[in-house]
C-alpha cells in the first residue's frame, strides 16, 4: 500500500475523532444538564399529575443519578478524543493506543447511553464507527507503520 492511502486513514481518523469529540461534549452537557433537571423534579408534587406522568416523572429521578456521572465521562472522553485528533493530524507515534482507548471507550460509552434510553440510529452508526476505527488500528499494519509502530519493510 503506497503512502497516500496510509496517511488517509489516520487522517480520517483524526478528523473522525474531532467529530466524536465534539459529539461528546454535547452529550456531555446534556448529560449533566438533564441530571440537573431530574433532581429538581424530586421535589414536584406528584398528587396533581396523571399515571402517566407520574410513572415519566419516577424514571428520570429514578435515573438522575447516573446522568451527571455519564456526563462527567462523556467530557473526559471528549477532551481524550480532542488530543487523540490532534495527535493524529500529527502522526505521533503515541497516539496509536490513545486511539484504540478513546475509541473502545466510546463505544462502551455509547451502548451505556442506550442503558438510559438515548438509542437512536445515528449513536448506532457512530458505535460501529469506532468499533471499525479499533478494528484497523490493531490490525493494520499500514496504519502501524505510518505511526511508527512498526519499521518499514522495504
Amino acid at each position: 500500500m503506497s503512502g497516500a492511502p496510509r496517511t488517509s486513514i489516520v487522517s480520517s481518523t483524526a478528523i473522525y475523532s474531532l467529530i466524536c469529540a465534539l459529539l461528546n461534549a454535547c452529550f456531555a452537557l446534556s448529560f449533566i444538564g438533564l441530571g440537573i433537571v431530574s433532581t429538581t423534579l424530586s421535589v414536584v408534587d406528584s398528587s396533581e399529575l396523571t399515571a402517566e406522568q407520574q410513572q415519566a416523572l419516577t424514571t428520570i429521578t429514578a435515573l438522575g443519578g447516573w446522568l451527571p456521572i455519564l456526563g462527567i465521562l462523556f467530557t473526559i472522553l471528549a477532551v481524550l478524543l480532542l488530543v487523540d485528533a490532534v495527535g493524529l493530524f500529527q502522526f505521533k507515534s503515541w497516539v496509536w493506543m490513545l486511539t484504540i482507548g478513546t475509541h473502545s471507550a466510546n463505544v462502551v460509552l455509547s451502548v451505556l447511553s442506550w442503558q438510559a434510553n438515548n438509542f437512536s440510529f445515528l449513536s448506532l452508526v457512530f458505535a460501529a464507527i469506532s468499533g471499525v476505527m479499533v478494528y484497523l488500528f490493531l490490525t493494520n499494519d499500514d496504519v502501524k507503520q505510518t505511526l511508527g509502530k512498526i519499521e518499514n519493510s522495504q
